[in-house]
């Protein structure tokens, strides 16, 4: 007797290849970076089956690069391979140097040791957990997402810059009139 699974995210490729599923979030599935809805119709009817596909594609090798996706549970291991003997700088350098390297994780064996783990292929059956306790992994994008990555960090930390810039300046405005009336 199959009885479903009181979380979503634990049946099996529920969001579909190259996709999240966040626990204990009303939108449960989301496309990861550089990545959009296969079919936006059934994404808007909660149908996340399909999955997600590339926004464009990778122009192999020319600017690629990862952005981190923190405390997930890593895909399937469909299509990937394993070294046991690599730093987590030569995994990197090991998943760009394959253009059809989509993801690498580094992560820690319970005997002590590290391991790499190479994905190619779509990523199948990601979950996001609350707590970024699991495993981080490195999801392959063009040179154009990394910059529109960068530009988000840009335009939070210029405004933040500029405001702390001022509280200081006023911080030493207000001491020096102080100093001066006593």
């Amino acid at each position: 007797m199959y009885t479903e699974p009181s979380d979503p995210c634990d049946s099996y490729g529920h969001c579909g290849p190259n996709a999240v599923c966040t626990i204990n979030n009303d939108k449960i599935c989301s496309c990861l970076i550089g990545y959009m809805p296969r079919s936006p119709q059934d994404w808007e009817i909660l149908i996340w089956s399909g999955g997600c596909v590339r926004t464009s594609p990778l122009n192999c090798p020319d600017g690629e690069g990862f952005i981190k996706l923190e405390g997930v549970a890593i895909p399937d291991l469909l299509q990937f391979s394993i070294n046991m003997s690599m730093t987590l700088k030569q995994c990197e350098v090991e998943c760009l140097r394959n253009c059809t390297c989509t993801a690498y994780a580094y992560s820690s064996v319970t005997e002590g040791g590290t391991r790499c783990l190479l994905w190619y292929g779509n990523l199948i059956d990601i979950k996001q957990y609350a707590n970024s306790g699991n495993q981080n992994l490195h999801i392959r994008v063009t040179a154009s997402e990394l910059d529109s990555k960068k530009k988000q960090i840009m335009l939070v930390m210029i405004p933040l810059s500029l405001v702390l810039l001022f509280l200081l300046l006023a911080t030493c405005i207000i001491w020096k009139r102080k100093r001066r009336t006593q």
